[in-house]
């Protein structure tokens, strides 16, 4: 069973702070465009991977969506290309997010 949990970067300091609820983030202390969602899936270095996150595969860079109902790693540069999440997540390794 997928874990609940969020993430939202604090406007004071530019932490993430994690949240296991989307409905009590407050919005005063975190950015909102910040707010991101865990897919579940963890990088090869057992880390969570979230939503927005940028992740590494050999020599191709991806950003994680939710798209169609589904976490998809999308290619970061060139021709935009959808992978299944669950595919790459034993290979990947998170390099950054979108968020800075």
């Amino acid at each position: 069973m997928k874990e609940n949990m969020f993430r939202g970067r604090a406007k004071s300091n530019n932490k993430w702070l994690y949240y296991s609820n989307k409905d009590v983030i407050d919005t005063c202390i975190v950015s909102k465009p910040s707010i991101s969602e865990f897919t579940g899936a963890y990088d090869k270095n057992n880390t969570r991977i979230f939503e927005g996150d940028v992740v590494k595969v050999k020599d191709t860079t991806y950003v994680i969506h939710f798209y169609k109902k589904k976490w998809l790693a999308q290619t970061f540069y060139g021709n935009k290309q959808y992978v299944n999440i669950d595919i790459i997540k034993d290979d990947c390794k998170i390099i950054g997010n979108i968020y800075g």
